[in-house]
């Protein structure tokens, strides 16, 4: 969600990219050029879940990844009337990851940054803080000592 993380979407093939705040949805609306069939929310906060949902059009589908949790209130007569389905997904099928991973081995995946930290108490604490203030360009990975073989 930060400015420097919108810019390496952009580096790394996004067509468009939108800074989350009160126009949100609108923006993504212009950038499709009208309401949009699906939205896959990689955040699931409460401004993106809400901007998400308000930008999807009749029929449209909502599925929440992220884990950084919130509420949002969703107005039940809008679902009923533009015919809505929102949906949770934390990790896809072993077919679905199968299918990445030939991608992945095609090439056809972008290179996203990889931070690569040890792995201790301290360490935990400073990557989850980074994520939760939008510090983290693209991956941290945490690793643990070498085991001795």
């Amino acid at each position: 969600m930060s400015p420097r993380n919108l810019d390496i979407a952009t580096e790394l093939g996004a067509c468009d990219v939108v800074q989350p705040g009160d126009k949100t949805s609108k923006q993504i609306i212009e950038a499709c050029g009208g309401p949009v069939e699906a939205v896959i929310d990689f955040v699931n906060n409460d401004t993106t879940a809400r901007a998400a949902f308000d930008a999807l059009r009749k029929g449209g589908q909502l599925v929440q990844v992220g884990l950084f949790g919130g509420e949002f209130v969703v107005p039940t007569a809008l679902m009923a009337l533009k015919m809505l389905t929102i949906s949770g997904s934390f990790v896809g099928t072993l077919d679905e990851l199968h299918a990445v991973a030939a991608l992945g081995k095609q090439g056809a995946l972008p290179a996203i940054p990889v931070i690569e930290e040890p792995l201790d108490a301290a360490s935990i604490n400073a990557a989850l803080d980074k994520l939760v203030h939008g510090g983290v360009p693209g991956r941290i990975v945490l690793q643990g000592p070498a085991s001795a073989a």
